[in-house]
C-alpha cells in the first residue's frame, strides 16, 4: 500500500467495511487476501469518525487536500460504476 492511499485512509477516518472494499480494492492487490484484517487493525486504531459533507460552500473536501486523492477517489467512482 503506498503513501498517498494511506494519507487518504487517514484524512477519512473510520469507514464502514463495504466502503473501504470500495476504495482500496481496485487499488490495492492484496485487498483478497488482506481487507478484513487491515478493516480490523483500523478498527483498533484511535481514527476519527467520518464527517458528513459540509454545507459551507467553497471548502475543499478531504480527498483535494491529499497529494493524488481526488484522483485517487475518481477512479474508484468510475471504476466501480462499470
Amino acid at each position: 500500500m503506498d503513501n498517498t492511499i494511506i494519507t487518504l485512509l487517514s484524512h477519512f477516518g473510520r469507514l464502514p467495511f463495504a466502503e473501504l472494499e470500495l476504495l482500496l480494492k481496485p487499488q490495492w492487490i492484496w485487498w483478497d487476501i488482506y481487507g478484513e484484517e487491515l478493516d480490523s487493525y483500523l478498527k483498533t486504531l484511535l481514527l476519527r469518525e467520518p464527517k458528513g459533507k459540509s454545507k459551507k460552500p467553497g471548502r475543499k473536501g478531504l480527498a483535494s487536500s491529499v497529494e493524488g486523492g481526488t484522483e485517487l477517489l475518481n477512479n474508484v467512482s468510475s471504476s466501480n460504476l462499470k
